[in-house]
Protein backbone atom coordinates (compact mmCIF):
# COMPACT_ATOMS: atom_id res chain seq x y z
CA UNK A 1 0.00 0.00 0.00
CA UNK A 2 1.75 3.50 -1.10
CA UNK A 3 1.10 6.48 1.42
CA UNK A 4 -0.12 9.59 0.38
CA UNK A 5 2.68 11.21 1.73
CA UNK A 6 5.20 8.61 0.89
CA UNK A 7 8.06 10.58 -1.56
CA UNK A 8 7.85 9.50 -5.07
CA UNK A 9 11.99 10.38 -6.10
CA UNK A 10 12.46 6.93 -4.80
CA UNK A 11 11.80 4.57 -7.34
CA UNK A 12 9.04 2.58 -8.07
CA UNK A 13 9.00 -1.39 -7.56
CA UNK A 14 8.92 -1.35 -11.59
CA UNK A 15 11.05 1.45 -12.23
CA UNK A 16 13.10 -0.06 -10.17
CA UNK A 17 13.46 -3.31 -11.97
CA UNK A 18 13.86 -2.00 -15.19
CA UNK A 19 16.49 0.00 -13.76
CA UNK A 20 18.70 -3.07 -12.93
CA UNK A 21 21.09 -5.30 -15.26
CA UNK A 22 20.27 -9.09 -15.32
CA UNK A 23 22.42 -11.18 -17.04
CA UNK A 24 21.92 -15.01 -17.78
CA UNK A 25 24.39 -17.86 -18.86
CA UNK A 26 24.75 -18.17 -22.12
CA UNK A 27 22.36 -15.19 -23.25
CA UNK A 28 22.50 -13.69 -26.32
CA UNK A 29 23.16 -9.55 -25.45
CA UNK A 30 24.86 -6.97 -26.79
CA UNK A 31 28.34 -6.14 -24.80
CA UNK A 32 28.45 -2.21 -25.75
CA UNK A 33 24.80 -2.16 -24.83
CA UNK A 34 25.55 -3.90 -21.30
CA UNK A 35 28.49 -1.22 -21.09
CA UNK A 36 25.84 1.77 -22.09
CA UNK A 37 23.24 0.38 -19.49
CA UNK A 38 25.86 -0.12 -16.54
CA UNK A 39 26.92 3.68 -17.05
CA UNK A 40 23.13 4.38 -17.18
CA UNK A 41 22.76 3.38 -13.65
CA UNK A 42 25.28 5.64 -13.06
CA UNK A 43 28.66 3.06 -12.85
CA UNK A 44 32.03 4.46 -13.74
CA UNK A 45 34.18 2.42 -15.69
CA UNK A 46 37.31 2.68 -13.74
CA UNK A 47 40.75 0.22 -15.34
CA UNK A 48 43.01 1.64 -12.34
CA UNK A 49 41.20 2.44 -9.63
CA UNK A 50 38.81 -0.73 -9.04
CA UNK A 51 36.36 0.01 -6.41
CA UNK A 52 33.19 -0.49 -5.46
CA UNK A 53 30.51 1.35 -7.94
CA UNK A 54 32.88 0.64 -10.51
CA UNK A 55 33.69 -1.65 -13.71
CA UNK A 56 36.39 -1.97 -16.08
CA UNK A 57 36.46 -3.81 -19.17
CA UNK A 58 39.66 -6.11 -20.39
CA UNK A 59 39.31 -8.13 -23.85
CA UNK A 60 35.74 -10.54 -23.37
CA UNK A 61 35.80 -10.12 -19.97
CA UNK A 62 33.58 -7.42 -18.25
CA UNK A 63 34.25 -6.67 -14.11
CA UNK A 64 31.41 -5.13 -11.57
CA UNK A 65 31.87 -4.22 -8.23
CA UNK A 66 28.54 -3.18 -7.30
CA UNK A 67 28.05 -0.62 -4.72
CA UNK A 68 26.48 -3.12 -2.13
CA UNK A 69 29.19 -5.58 -1.94
CA UNK A 70 32.58 -5.01 -0.11
CA UNK A 71 34.82 -8.18 -1.06
CA UNK A 72 33.27 -9.78 -4.09
CA UNK A 73 32.48 -8.37 -7.25
CA UNK A 74 30.94 -10.19 -10.69
CA UNK A 75 33.54 -11.02 -13.73
CA UNK A 76 31.11 -11.62 -16.88
CA UNK A 77 33.17 -13.43 -19.44
CA UNK A 78 31.61 -12.90 -23.21
CA UNK A 79 32.09 -15.08 -26.51
CA UNK A 80 30.68 -12.42 -28.97
CA UNK A 81 27.69 -11.29 -28.01
CA UNK A 82 27.04 -13.97 -25.68
CA UNK A 83 27.28 -14.43 -22.38
CA UNK A 84 30.04 -17.45 -21.63
CA UNK A 85 30.02 -17.58 -17.83
CA UNK A 86 29.31 -15.38 -14.54
CA UNK A 87 31.31 -15.62 -11.60
CA UNK A 88 31.58 -14.14 -8.38
CA UNK A 89 35.77 -12.59 -7.40
CA UNK A 90 37.19 -11.96 -4.63
CA UNK A 91 38.16 -8.05 -5.18
CA UNK A 92 41.47 -8.95 -3.22
CA UNK A 93 42.80 -12.07 -4.72
CA UNK A 94 41.11 -11.70 -7.88
CA UNK A 95 40.23 -15.01 -7.72
CA UNK A 96 37.03 -16.22 -8.91
CA UNK A 97 34.85 -17.61 -6.02
CA UNK A 98 31.08 -19.21 -7.19
CA UNK A 99 29.91 -19.68 -10.68
CA UNK A 100 26.59 -18.23 -11.22
CA UNK A 101 23.97 -18.79 -13.99
CA UNK A 102 22.84 -15.26 -13.56
CA UNK A 103 23.50 -12.32 -11.83
CA UNK A 104 21.21 -9.04 -11.16
CA UNK A 105 22.74 -5.88 -10.61
CA UNK A 106 21.03 -3.00 -9.38
CA UNK A 107 22.11 1.04 -9.73
CA UNK A 108 24.81 2.78 -7.97
CA UNK A 109 22.49 5.44 -6.39
CA UNK A 110 18.88 5.18 -4.83
CA UNK A 111 18.01 8.33 -6.81
CA UNK A 112 17.68 6.54 -10.24
CA UNK A 113 15.05 8.13 -11.27
CA UNK A 114 12.89 7.79 -14.77
CA UNK A 115 14.00 10.17 -17.73
CA UNK A 116 10.64 11.22 -17.86
CA UNK A 117 11.00 12.68 -14.12
CA UNK A 118 14.74 13.89 -14.65
CA UNK A 119 13.11 16.21 -17.55
CA UNK A 120 10.42 17.50 -15.69
CA UNK A 121 13.00 18.77 -13.38
CA UNK A 122 15.21 20.13 -16.10
CA UNK A 123 12.07 21.86 -17.21
CA UNK A 124 11.12 23.09 -13.67
CA UNK A 125 14.85 24.64 -13.33
CA UNK A 126 14.87 26.08 -16.87
CA UNK A 127 12.24 28.29 -15.61
CA UNK A 128 13.83 29.23 -12.82
CA UNK A 129 16.73 30.43 -15.08
CA UNK A 130 14.45 33.22 -16.81
CA UNK A 131 13.80 34.70 -13.31
CA UNK A 132 14.94 37.59 -12.58
CA UNK A 133 17.25 36.00 -10.38
CA UNK A 134 21.78 36.42 -9.43
CA UNK A 135 23.93 35.62 -12.08
CA UNK A 136 25.71 33.36 -9.12
CA UNK A 137 22.05 31.80 -8.32
CA UNK A 138 21.97 31.08 -12.59
CA UNK A 139 25.21 29.55 -12.69
CA UNK A 140 24.39 27.01 -9.71
CA UNK A 141 21.31 25.94 -11.37
CA UNK A 142 22.79 25.79 -14.72
CA UNK A 143 25.87 23.24 -12.85
CA UNK A 144 22.71 21.45 -11.27
CA UNK A 145 21.11 20.70 -14.47
CA UNK A 146 24.34 19.31 -16.19
CA UNK A 147 24.27 17.10 -12.99
CA UNK A 148 21.58 16.35 -14.24
CA UNK A 149 21.50 15.72 -16.86
CA UNK A 150 24.97 13.53 -16.65
CA UNK A 151 23.32 11.14 -14.06
CA UNK A 152 24.73 12.68 -10.75
CA UNK A 153 21.63 12.92 -8.20
CA UNK A 154 23.09 12.11 -5.17
CA UNK A 155 24.07 15.74 -3.67
CA UNK A 156 20.78 17.53 -5.70
CA UNK A 157 18.01 15.02 -3.95
CA UNK A 158 17.42 17.59 -0.73
CA UNK A 159 18.03 20.43 -2.78
CA UNK A 160 15.57 19.97 -5.39
CA UNK A 161 13.11 17.51 -2.84
CA UNK A 162 10.18 19.71 -3.55
CA UNK A 163 10.61 19.19 -7.44
CA UNK A 164 11.39 15.21 -7.52
CA UNK A 165 7.95 14.84 -4.67
CA UNK A 166 5.69 17.25 -7.19
CA UNK A 167 6.78 15.71 -10.52
CA UNK A 168 4.20 13.53 -12.38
Amino acid sequence: IKEENEPKFYSEKEEYLNRMLTLRENEEIDRNKVLSKLVEMQYVRNDYDFKRGTFRVRGDILEIIPTYQRTTGYRIEFFGDIVDSIRTFDVLTQRSITNLSEASISCVSEFSLASDKLEYVIQKLNEVLNEKISNELKENIKKDIEYIQNGILDNLADKYFNLLVNSP
